[in-house]
């Protein structure tokens, strides 16, 4: 049985403002303090691809990396070409949501917009 751990950390040492945030914070976890404006629905975003051979019925799981999923070519079960099909039902799903957020009131410098 696989299991999935989350975590949500709190009180970091640092919230930043919005404006402060540039690239060098790309791909790392930051607090701010913000007013959420808007929430999209909840997506699932598939995080592992699961394959199976039409012949001989061997699964294969990829991860998806960057958005793309490489699907295997050769099946090492019957050494077919091209014989694999994306099985929905065994794949693994993440969920994912946007979030926009505004600058608070009091963090808006006077005479700015948020």
């Amino acid at each position: 049985m696989e299991v999935m751990i989350q975590v949500r950390p709190f009180k970091l040492k640092k919230v930043h403002r919005i404006r402060e945030l540039d690239p060098s914070h790309i791909e790392k976890l930051v607090a701010l303090k913000g007013i959420i404006i808007r929430c999209s629905d909840i997506i699932p975003e598939m995080k592992e691809a699961a394959f199976t051979c039409e012949i001989c019925q061997r699964e294969e799981r990829r991860f998806i990396e960057k958005g793309k999923i490489i699907e295997p070519t050769t099946c090492e079960g019957c050494n077919k070409p091209n014989t694999f099909k994306l099985d929905h039902n065994l794949c693994l799903f993440s969920d994912k949501q946007h979030v926009k957020v505004q600058e608070t009131p009091e963090s808006v410098p006077e005479g700015e917009t948020p």
